[in-house]
């Protein structure tokens, strides 16, 4: 009888354990970005644009978690404001991973890597229009830095900062490999002219958990 009782016990309190702790959860993230490239010459996030991603998480306890998923967003770069207009839009299809750090009830961080397929590039300005190859790859890695509120059980805003681990310019990426990003974040003077161009991308967005 002892024993049924304390059986009986454990199974109930797995139970109230496992409706407690959620292991998969899985939603979309709502966005916009503002962008610049690093390496053309010009400075500021200008280039508004969108960011939307579907994706699954692993809850591995209640502090850490990994998330994946599929992203479409729009990078790229803008004139300023009272400037001749020019833009450079670069749309890529990502596969984030990230790992998700909740050391506090409403505040967290995420940090990982982007996998970038660029999928459409091109350059516009007031001159003229060119939709044709800019000399931009097919692939772009970055990295990815956020910072984290939650706002209840279903939504969390998310601030991020993505930036391109490798140039994304094709033809002249030989010349790039030993240009070191984080020699440019010590010296902008040495982006200056550069054929070398590193997407550098903010975000604003609401994640919202469906399951």
């Amino acid at each position: 009888m002892k024993r049924a009782v304390f059986f009986i016990l454990l199974i109930l309190t797995i139970r109230a354990e496992a409706q407690e702790f959620q292991r998969f959860e899985g939603g979309i993230i709502l966005g916009v970005s503002a962008s610049q490239i690093d390496g053309d010459t010009y400075a500021g996030y200008n280039k508004l644009g969108y960011t939307f991603t579907t994706f699954a998480l692993y809850r591995m306890n209640q502090i850490l978690s990994l998330q994946s998923g599929v992203t479409l967003i729009q990078k790229g770069a803008h004139s300023p404001p009272k400037s001749p207009f020019f833009r450079t839009v670069v749309n890529e299809a990502e596969v984030p991973v990230w790992l998700n750090i909740q050391p506090y009830p409403h505040l967290g961080g995420s940090i990982g890597l982007n996998f970038g397929y660029i999928y459409k590039a091109y350059y516009e300005s007031s001159f003229y229009m060119s939709k044709e190859d800019l000399g931009i790859g097919s692939f772009d890695l970055s990295s990815y830095l956020s910072v984290n509120y939650r706002i209840n059980k279903f939504m969390v805003f998310k601030l991020a900062n993505r930036y391109s681990l490798l140039p994304i310019t094709r033809p002249i990426r030989g010349e790039c490999w030993y240009k070191s990003v984080f020699l440019s974040w010590l010296m902008p003077h040495y982006l200056t002219n550069s054929p070398c161009w590193w997407t550098n991308t903010m975000t604003v967005s609401f994640e919202l958990k469906i399951f």
